[in-house]
C-alpha cells in the first residue's frame, strides 16, 4: 500500500512595510541657471580718448596712442585739417575743382568726399565747401562683430557706405543704431563735437532717419 505524502502547510509572516526616507536636502537635484545674456545697447558708444593735438603751421598733427606709449602713433593731417577740424566743429567739409581750364569739370567741379586737396584731373587746388544738412542713403553696409587690437567702436556695429545728396563720392563712416537696416535706409550726419570730440575721422558717424 502506497504511503501518503504529508505536507505541511507553514503561515507566511506578512511583510514587513519600509517607509520610504525623503533624501536630504542636500542630495536634491540642483539646477543651474544658465547667467543671462547681456542685452546689446540700442546705440554705438566708442572705448577711446581724445587725441592730442599738435599744430604745426596750419596743419594739425595729432597723437594717437593705439598700443600704450611705445605704440603712439603720429598722424599728419597736413592739407586735409579743414576738414578734421570742421568734423570737431559740427561741419562736413567736401572739396570741388573750380578750374576753367580742367578738361573734365571745366570748372563746375561736384564736391568730394572724402575731400581731396587737388583735383585729381588738372592736379589744380580744390576749393573747400561746407555740405550743409548732410542726408543720404546706405549705398552698402556690413555687420563688424568682432574688432581687432586697437577698434576704437563698440562691437558689434555696422560699418556703412553712404550716398549723399549732393555729392559726387561715396564716403565710409558707422552707424549709431544697432536695429536691423537695409540698403537705402535714409540717414543723416552727426558729430562729436567740443570734449566728445576725438579729432579723428570717428566725430564724423550717422544715424537713421525715422
Amino acid at each position: 500500500m502506497a504511503k501518503k505524502k504529508i505536507v505541511k502547510k507553514v503561515a507566511k509572516k506578512p511583510a514587513k512595510k519600509v517607509a520610504k526616507k525623503a533624501a536630504p536636502k542636500s542630495a536634491k537635484k540642483r539646477v543651474t541657471k544658465a547667467p543671462a545674456k547681456k542685452k546689446a545697447k540700442a546705440f554705438v558708444t566708442l572705448n577711446t580718448k581724445p587725441s592730442k593735438i599738435n599744430v604745426v603751421g596750419d596743419s594739425w598733427v595729432i597723437e594717437n596712442p593705439r598700443f600704450g606709449e611705445e605704440g603712439m602713433h603720429y598722424h599728419a593731417l597736413g592739407m586735409l585739417t579743414p576738414y578734421f577740424k570742421g568734423l570737431t566743429e559740427g561741419k562736413l567739409m567736401g572739396t570741388l575743382c573750380t578750374n576753367p581750364k580742367c578738361p573734365i569739370t571745366h570748372g563746375q567741379g561736384t564736391v568730394w568726399l572724402p575731400p581731396r586737396p587737388d583735383c585729381p584731373d588738372c592736379h589744380a587746388p580744390m576749393k573747400w565747401k561746407e555740405i550743409k544738412d548732410p542726408k543720404g542713403y546706405i549705398y552698402t553696409y556690413s555687420v563688424v562683430e568682432r574688432g581687432g587690437t586697437g577698434l576704437e567702436i563698440e562691437t558689434p556695429y555696422y560699418q556703412i557706405d553712404v550716398r549723399l545728396d549732393g555729392v559726387e563720392t561715396i564716403v565710409k563712416s558707422y552707424l549709431i543704431n544697432r536695429e536691423p537696416i537695409n540698403i537705402g535706409d535714409k540717414v543723416r550726419a552727426r558729430f562729436l563735437t567740443g570734449k566728445k570730440a576725438t579729432n579723428t575721422c570717428l566725430d564724423l558717424y550717422f544715424e537713421l532717419v525715422k
